[in-house]
């Protein structure tokens, strides 16, 4: 994933915009759930409660379709979790 490129400098140059302008793209026109979670994580950590809350939400959303094929993942299944009980804090 780029977002995961640019935050570590895998390949490109280290470049937290980057990763997070890549992360926000995941979320809001793939509708990636760990780029939701991470894009929130991010916004909560630089203290924009209120963005957090939004994308913690769209993620959890986004974790409530039983049917992907990606929350047969554990890893995925966690970061639904979380995303979740963030939200939950949040709101």
């Amino acid at each position: 994933m780029l977002a995961e490129m640019y935050g570590n400098g895998d390949g490109v140059k280290m470049d937290a915009v980057r990763q997070q302008v890549y992360y926000k793209k995941g979320c809001d026109i793939a509708g990636d759930l760990p780029s939701c979670f991470n894009f929130a994580v991010f916004n909560y950590n630089i203290n924009d409660k209120s963005k957090a809350a939004q994308y913690f939400k769209k993620a959890c959303d986004l974790g409530k379709n039983k049917n992907s094929l990606f929350m047969n993942l554990p890893e995925f299944k966690e970061t639904w979790q979380k995303s979740c009980d963030m939200y939950e804090l949040l709101k």
